[in-house]
């Protein structure tokens, strides 16, 4: 009748759709061999949703049904036969390559596509695992799935009609902390034969209980580690499913509640993969809002693409509360892009009676027959039916996953191969960069190729070629540090309460004259610090042995320097300073500021601001200019001489000496000298262990620095006794130059020089600048008070004399001073400079010459020899060249990810090579 009816409605002009497909299923529906057209028609249906078509379509489907019904040959697994036929050549390529990636390990580089099967326990999961792939997995009530099971079927070509095999093992990526192990363990259970099928539940629960057992103490009730379930038959489908545990309600023992959160962490790692078809599974005859899976799912396809619900259990829904069901499968409710199926699996009691069967053919029929009855004969079955006959059933639904699981693959494929192509190059520079295993032939040239590499660094950063700086600039800090320090002994004098020391000459001629004799350091802003107006630590600076630190900041848009003491010579209380800031623009101009005083100590408050007159925009420096008018002694310091403390010398020294200048003068002034070269000592000897232990730093000791960078990694034996030989080359090259600046200092304390008009010339700015202090202590003071028109007057006046003001100073006072005493101070500070610049200068020399330049000349010479390069044999150097543990473990495991990375990638491409020839 429905061929009749096709034939008519063939015949007629204004045929639809609906009746081209109804009529084309009615006509191929005894056809076995259309495979590919029926499943075009059935998917063409499924997506009718027309309710005026629903008659037809109701014909249809019962017509596709009929087409993959059990067929009575009791050698096969019909339902699975059936449904391969369903399922395009296309779709079972693109399963088939997932499940190779997976045989191959690539899921170890590769996030592949996978169907997961989730919800809550008891909600049918493994039944519904059993009715897509026909396999039996453990079922009771409770809790049953105890950790992820991952069943792969895989069709294979075989002679013998009834061949079909299953493989159970369990793969451990998760030790018994939890920890991710760094490669899965791979743990084989057992092989299950066609003849034993019927023992698979039991032989997966004795695996359940194995894989608890390895995964902690045996008393473990989830794991994340995976029991892997890997079948192959002329029947089977190719798919790959993941039954996960059921989420956990409740549990009876509080101390089990940790697995709630185990679970349910397991759950949501799994359904996180953008690669995973999540399947949320519920019980028909429960609320959808009560079932977890529902929120999970939801965090982890928020947009739904990947999702699809299954209802199970539809036997159980109570008559009359059906509609809510009807209501998702139509999309009316809780509605999810890919939509909902529904499923009828057999209860206890039917599986109990299926258990009993020998035939497992006979089984698998009446499995169906079950489901069948319920849609076709059940008021409820059949009700549920009508509202969605394309999504009852679990054929219909295998054919769904495998579409979704279909298009999947193929979108991701392309991802998959560029992915892998990028591993492997990764893998290969891994490989590249642990080189080859050294023979012992090529030892002794190996291990000279290494120490010359380390000799050529080392090189490099003493001479500082190859614009290799860091070590030296290092060094020289170093030496600045003496330098500072050996200024710092030199003694300090005291004179009208001002600090007279051998840098005041130095101060004292920058302080003179104009601003164009005075210290200057240039302060940058950037353009962000000028727009937003914030105060700002411009910079902290080392100048006339003071250590300042300069801060710009706003006054009503309006920018102000401030000047602050950070460091100072503790003999020192304060310095009077004049500075000043001009705003450099970019333009090159410079504008003019007023000239400010202050009086600064160690931590006071800062100096008054400085006004920085006409900072236009751009302008992003300031010039700030310092002029130090006095050292203001700090009399509480032990280590100053006064004048009188030089008198009560020179008077201890005298005999029967006349009150003239003479020998007394001399001997106390080598007194002061000698006492100055005592405290050089100590710097001395810190400056070569400072050196000593940058050396270590940069030749030994430090990571990333002149030894890792010459032997590899997986060399440590050379590295090893490479930092052992260096160090101890460096130890010596310390006692020697110990030895040479302990005898330079000896030297020291010889007065000798032969650069006297130096010396004389710095001892006469010394003796005038005493004698301007002694002399102007009070006149300064009488001369600031004048008005300008006395001033010039007094100018005036001592000019027609060939005086001046500065002149007029230098007249003794009325004070008595000791002339014989202001003369050994500038002595011996004229001394001092002289031997102090010579010994700070000498000492880095001497630093510099017996302990760095000699070790950069001598470091290969020292290291063949004491790694015996030319005197061991070929294995005696061998030894050195053994690889740790470690290295080959990581070069064994990139070999294994390469082989692993290249197999997935000539499979990616061999798919892609018979879709484009398909």
């Amino acid at each position: 009748m429905a061929t009749q009816t096709g034939e008519a409605h063939h015949s007629a002009a204004g045929e639809n759709n609906t009746e081209k497909k109804r009529r084309y299923i009615d006509e191929e529906s005894s056809n076995s061999s259309s495979t590919k057209k029926r499943t075009k028609v059935i998917d063409a249906i499924g997506d009718n949703d027309d309710a005026t078509a629903q008659m037809e379509t109701e014909e249809a489907t019962a017509a596709a049904e009929s087409s993959i019904a059990p067929a009575k040959d009791a050698g096969k697994n019909v339902m699975l036969a059936n449904s391969s036929s369903v399922l395009g050549d296309a779709t079972a390529q693109g399963i088939a390559l997932v499940n190779a990636l997976k045989n191959a390990g690539a899921d170890h580089d590769l996030q592949l596509p996978r169907i997961v099967f989730a919800g809550k326990q008891s909600a049918g999961k493994s039944s519904l695992v059993e009715a897509v792939t026909g396999i039996a997995l453990p079922r009771a009530h409770g809790t049953c799935t105890k950790c992820p099971i991952e069943v792969t079927t895989e069709r294979v070509e075989s002679t013998d009609p009834k061949f079909w095999e299953c493989d159970v093992s369990l793969r451990i990526m998760y030790g018994e902390n939890g920890d991710k192990k760094e490669s899965p363990e791979n743990i084989k259970i057992c092989t299950i034969t066609a003849e034993e099928r019927s023992e698979m539940p039991d032989k997966i629960m004795e695996a359940q209980e194995e894989i608890l057992e390895k995964s902690g103490d045996g008393k473990q009730k989830f794991t994340k580690n995976t029991i892997c379930v890997h079948i192959r038959g002329r029947e089977c489908q190719n798919l790959s499913i993941v039954d996960l545990p059921g989420l956990i309600q409740s549990v009876d023992k509080a101390e089990d509640e940790r697995y709630i959160i185990l679970v349910e962490g397991l759950v949501k790692e799994y359904l996180k993969s953008d690669k995973t078809v999540i399947l949320q599974c519920f019980q028909s005859d429960e609320d959808i809002e009560n079932q977890k899976i529902r929120t999970l799912a939801r965090e982890a396809d928020p947009e739904g693409r990947r999702s699809l619900g299954v209802l199970t259990k539809p036997d159980k829904i109570e008559r009359g509360t059906e509609d809510s069901v009807m209501g998702m499968l139509r999309g009316d409710l809780y509605a999810l892009q890919w939509g909902y199926f529904i499923v009828r699996c057999p209860r206890q009691d039917e599986l109990k009676k299926l258990e009993g069967m020998e035939d497992l053919s006979q089984a698998e029929k009446e499995r169906y027959n079950i489901e069948n009855d319920f849609f076709s004969s059940d008021d409820l079955g059949r009700k549920l039916r009508e509202a969605k006959p394309d999504c009852c059933g679990s054929n219909k639904l295998l054919v769904k996953l495998s579409s979704m699981l279909h298009d999947m693959i193929n979108e991701q494929v392309p991802d998959m191969r560029t992915k892998l192509e990028k591993l492997l190059l990764e893998t290969n520079k891994g490989i590249d960069d642990l080189g080859v295993s050294v023979s012992k032939e090529d030892s002794s040239e190996a291990l000279s190729r290494i120490i010359q590499s380390y000799s050529d660094a080392v090189t490099e950063h003493v001479k500082t070629s190859k614009n290799v700086k860091g070590f030296w600039q290092q060094s020289m800090s170093i030496f600045f540090d003496l330098a500072k320090s050996l200024k710092r002994a030199a003694p300090t004098f005291e004179v009208g309460g001002r600090a007279v020391f051998e840098g005041i000459v130095d101060v004292q001629e920058a302080s003179e004259g104009d601003w164009s004799h005075a210290n200057s350091v240039v302060l940058h802003l950037t353009k962000e610090q000028v727009e937003k107006k914030e105060e700002t630590t411009l910079l902290q600076f080392e100048q006339d042995d003071v250590t300042w630190e300069a801060t710009c900041h706003w006054k009503q848009d309006k920018p102000y320097v401030t000047l602050s003491v950070v460091e100072l010579d503790e003999k020192i209380q304060r310095v009077d300073i004049q500075y000043k800031a001009i705003a450099a623009g970019s333009d090159g101009t410079e504008n003019s500021s007023d000239i400010d005083s202050a009086s600064l100590t160690r931590g006071s408050e800062p100096a008054t601001s400085s006004y920085v007159r006409n900072l236009k925009e751009g302008d992003l420096r300031i010039i700030l200019s310092i002029r130090i008018t006095a050292y203001i002694v700090n009399t509480k310091c032990k280590n100053v001489y006064t004048v009188g403390d030089v008198k009560n010398m020179i008077n201890e020294a005298k005999g029967r000496e006349l009150a003239i200048p003479g020998p007394a003068g001399y001997e106390s002034c080598v007194i002061i000298i000698a006492n100055a070269v005592n405290h050089w000592h100590d710097p001395a000897q810190a400056c070569v262990e400072n050196i000593h232990k940058l050396m270590q730093g940069w030749f030994v000791n430090e990571k990333e620095r002149t030894v890792d960078q010459a032997v590899p990694e997986k060399y440590r034996l050379i590295r090893n006794e490479m930092r052992r030989i260096v160090s101890k080359m460096l130890d010596h090259y310390k006692i020697k130059c110990v030895d040479e600046v302990t005898s330079l200092w000896k030297m020291e304390k010889s007065e000798f020089t032969t650069n006297e008009h130096y010396m004389i010339t710095n001892r006469r700015k010394y003796r005038a600048l005493v004698d301007k202090i002694v002399s102007g202590n009070d006149l300064d003071n009488k001369l600031h008070t004048l008005d300008n028109q006395s001033k010039a007057r007094l100018d005036a006046i001592l000019g027609s004399l060939g005086l001046s003001a500065e002149k007029l100073k230098l007249i003794p006072s009325s004070s008595t001073f000791d002339d014989e005493a202001i003369d050994t101070i500038a002595g011996a500070l004229a001394y001092i400079r002289v031997a102090l610049k010579r010994f700070q200068d000498v000492v880095p020399l001497h630093i510099q010459f017996h302990m760095i330049d000699r070790f950069a000349k001598e470091c290969e010479d020292v290291l063949k020899k004491d790694f015996g390069v030319f005197q061991k044999s070929a294995e005696e150097l061998h030894f050195f060249f053994q690889e740790d543990s470690r290295t080959e473990q990581r070069r064994e495991n990139l070999r294994r990810r390469k082989k692993r990375q290249e197999r997935a990638l000539e499979l990616i491409l061999d798919h892609e090579k018979r879709a484009r020839s398909a």
